[in-house]
Order: C-alpha cells, then sequence, then structure tokens
C-alpha cells in the first residue's frame, strides 16, 4: 500500500512538471534581403517587410551594424519630415487656386514647398547608404562565427499554460512588434 502511494505521488509530479515545462523555438538564422526602390530601399526578413526604423530592433544586439543604422535612422526621419513639410508647402497654395482663391503668397509659399522637399532628397539618399551598410555588416557577421554566442537563450517564466522553460534560438522581429 504504502508503494502504490509512493508511485502515484511520483506519477503527480511527473505529470505536473511535463504539463508546465513548455519548450518554444525560433525559426533558424535569417539574413535580411535589401529590396531597392525609389525614393526609399525596403527590406525583408523572412517573409515580413520592414523600414529602416523596423530593422533596428534586429540589429540591436550588433553594435558594429547597429551603430552604422542609427544615423540612417536620424536622416531618414529628418528626410521624411522635410519631404512633409514640402508636400504641404506644394499642395496648400495649388489648393487656394484649385477652389479660385486668389492669393498673394502662391509662389513664394510653393518656391518653399518645393525647395524643402528638394532638400529631403539628399537625406533620404544618405539614409538609404547607410542602412544598406549596416544591413550588408549584419548578414556578413550572420555567417561569420561572430554571431555564436548570441544563437540560444533559455529563460524560465510565465508561458501561455503556466511556469516554464522558454528556449530563444534567435531574436526575431515578431518579438520587438
Amino acid at each position: 500500500m504504502k508503494i502504490l502511494y509512493r508511485s502515484l505521488i511520483y506519477r503527480s509530479i511527473i505529470l505536473v512538471l511535463l504539463s508546465v515545462v513548455n519548450l518554444y523555438a525560433q525559426p533558424g538564422l535569417r539574413k535580411i534581403e535589401i529590396i531597392k526602390g525609389f525614393p526609399n530601399h525596403g527590406y525583408r526578413y523572412g517573409d515580413i517587410y520592414l523600414n529602416i526604423k523596423e530593422v533596428a530592433p534586429i540589429l540591436k544586439k550588433h553594435e558594429q551594424a547597429y551603430s552604422l543604422l542609427k544615423p540612417a535612422k536620424t536622416n531618414y526621419s529628418l528626410a521624411n519630415s522635410l519631404a512633409t513639410v514640402g508636400i504641404i508647402g506644394i499642395i496648400y497654395p495649388l489648393g487656394y487656386k484649385l477652389f479660385g482663391y486668389d492669393s498673394k503668397a502662391f509662389w513664394p509659399i510653393l518656391g518653399m514647398g518645393i525647395g524643402t522637399f528638394t532638400i529631403s532628397i539628399p537625406f533620404r539618399i544618405k539614409a538609404n547608404k547607410q542602412g544598406i551598410k549596416a544591413v550588408e555588416l549584419y548578414n556578413s557577421i550572420l555567417g561569420s562565427n561572430l554571431y555564436e554566442q548570441d544563437l540560444y537563450r533559455v529563460k524560465v517564466g510565465f508561458t501561455n499554460h503556466g511556469i516554464g522553460v522558454i528556449l530563444h534560438l534567435h531574436p526575431s522581429p515578431e518579438n520587438y512588434r
């Protein structure tokens, strides 16, 4: 009788442990593909399309690649801001003329809008070049042995089904959204 209770207790403990332990795995390491286009270059990580700002969390663990991407993010933001102001400066006076209002500020505002939009183009080109360099460096690091220290990470923590062991094989952009 004593042996029966002991085996029942052992079976219960094993059952509880098996129901709590979950192993999660991410797909293998993937390179970031560069999709060239105008005015922006895009990036593809598996089936996910990304812009420069969305690539940053993936490159964050690689100090060299991330340090190249920081100025690209700044130039990308500056180019977007200048382009937006420029487009507003172009559309505003054209809208006035389209609806029949006579404005003395038509040509100056239109000129400022075109000028601001034109100034944004070199910043966008620079951001694209810097982003390509950062992604190419990241892809070259993946091909070397420098990345082996980040191949996996094991954690014990809460999962969807309770407390368990979580195995992360590499950083994935789904974790950063």
